[in-house]
């Protein structure tokens, strides 16, 4: 299902014009996580104490945006397109 996740979200994620946002704002690595796994670059591993809140950590020196998918209430990226 983390996986599945993932691949919808960068679906929608890839189809968002960052600069619209903020001048020079970009795309940037990141995960979904749970109590147990996360997902990164389409693999799986293994959570640890770093994986606290909706946050960014590093990951092998690079900085990652994480999103704990426990905090996710529902939002669906065919929802929002319907809505704007």
């Amino acid at each position: 299902m983390m996986i599945e996740r993932m691949e919808a979200l960068d679906k929608f994620i890839n189809e968002v014009d960052f600069d619209q946002l903020w001048d020079g704002f970009s795309k940037t690595k990141y995960s979904l996580y749970d109590e147990k796994n996360f997902c990164l670059d389409g693999k799986i591993g293994v959570t640890d104490e770093r994986f606290m809140g909706n946050t960014a950590i590093k990951i092998d020196n690079e900085y990652v945006a994480i999103w704990d998918m426990r905090t996710d209430h529902g939002f669906r990226s065919d929802e929002y397109r319907q809505k704007r």
